[in-house]
């Protein structure tokens, strides 16, 4: 990974935050402080990032997600970025869908 890869990682926990990240990393190209290669790699590595699905009951405010995509990155991997939808059918807890495992923590599930 690149160091600009690593930074939007370490900074951005969701696949529409890290584009915009990776936006401002171009108009840094655009003025010559990054150079086209360097942005040409992190572009494909962040878009190459499979993002880890997670479904939740409710919406989370940033300082929830950052806590969770924190314990999550070390659960599941440390380069991975989230992509989110509230799903209130769920009750409470999360489904969370990652590199085609799919793992249920809602309280539906144990109601049904």
């Amino acid at each position: 990974m690149t160091k600009f890869s690593n930074t939007i990682l370490e900074n951005c926990f969701t696949k529409t935050a890290a584009l915009v990240a990776l936006s401002d990393l171009g108009e840094q190209v655009r003025s010559r402080k990054v150079s086209v290669e360097d942005y040409q790699k992190t572009k494909k590595e962040i878009e190459g990032i499979e993002p880890l699905h997670l479904e939740l009951a409710i919406e989370l405010d940033e300082k929830q997600l950052k806590q969770l995509v924190t314990k999550l990155r070390g659960d599941y991997a440390p380069n991975f970025l989230v992509e989110t939808t509230v799903n209130p059918d769920l009750i409470g807890g999360a489904r969370i869908s990652y590199k085609g495992k799919l793992e249920d923590y809602s309280v539906r599930k144990n109601i049904k």
